[in-house]
């Protein structure tokens, strides 16, 4: 996946890859403002999980659900997905990570403690 950096009115974005879906390219745009919230303990972002997968990380945009695509080798069961992600995302920040949200389904709201804007900066340059 290549990374591009366009810039759109007064935002910049990231363009995370490129899909070829019947000869049509389909481009992943993102910008971490667009997936997450900002508390005062941290960042909450919203991720669409996708268990039993090949591999693990980051994988694109929902733009229909708003959320941030992540891959995970772990079932999703017992739990072992869940703390796949918390791990994987508190890998990419240095933050203590928790699902706070969607614990059984595959929309996930994680928090990140932490300072706002270094979780921003960490969790782009995985993007």
């Amino acid at each position: 996946m290549t990374r591009t950096d366009v810039a759109h009115g007064s935002h910049a974005h990231s363009i995370l890859g490129q899909k070829a879906d019947m000869g049509i390219a389909h481009s992943w745009i993102v910008n971490i403002s667009d997936v997450s919230t900002r508390v005062p303990d941290g960042l909450r972002l919203d991720l669409q999980a996708s268990p039993r997968s090949n591999r693990t990380g980051f994988d694109g945009f929902d733009e229909w659900r708003r959320r941030l695509n992540i891959r995970v080798k772990a079932p999703p069961l017992e739990g072992k997905a869940n703390s796949e992600i918390e791990r994987q995302v508190q890998d990419m920040t240095g933050c203590k990570t928790e699902v706070i949200a969607g614990h059984t389904t595959r929309q996930k709201t994680v928090m990140i403690y932490g300072d706002p804007d270094s979780i921003v900066r960490s969790l782009e340059g995985f993007l």
